[in-house]
């Protein structure tokens, strides 16, 4: 089951997501105020810890598809739902990158610093993409095959 090319994608995609959902996304200054992004918040970055504002729909999203790209790997002798939880994955990265996009527009920070880690959603995405590629690359083989017989 890791041996398949798409099942390495897969793992990579899950490893992406989760190293994502962990790290901060940017650095941001609104009323001269300093505040860190990451999917747990948008928090202060004085020593004290005040209230953030919450971005819970955020981190739920990514962990669910972190959850779904797992259960996806062991799903090998179920290609056609393997490639629909794929879509779907692909469908909820870009529902992170927008809502992403929707915080930074609905905050209008001053000044803001992007990290690394901002352009781990659009890796995963990809990764999904390329999965997605490779199982159907499988299933046609062997639909032929079946065809054959």
């Amino acid at each position: 089951m890791i041996q398949r090319i798409q099942s390495i994608f897969l793992l990579l995609a899950a490893t992406v997501t989760i190293v994502f959902c962990f790290t901060d996304f940017a650095y941001l200054k609104i009323n001269g105020q300093d505040y860190s992004f990451s999917a747990f918040g948008i928090k202060t970055i004085a020593f004290e810890l005040n209230k953030g504002i919450s971005t819970t729909p955020l981190m739920l999203i990514i962990l669910i598809t972190a959850f779904i790209t797992l259960v996806c790997i062991f799903l090998y002798k179920k290609r056609v739902l393997q490639m629909k939880l794929c879509i779907l994955n692909a469908i909820l990265l870009i529902g992170v990158i927008g809502l992403i996009v929707f915080h930074f527009q609905t905050l209008k920070p001053s000044e803001f610093q992007f990290r690394w880690s901002v352009v781990l959603p659009i890796l995963a995405l990809i990764l999904q993409l390329l999965s997605y590629k490779y199982i159907k690359k499988d299933e046609k083989l062997v639909r032929s095959l079946d065809r054959i017989r």
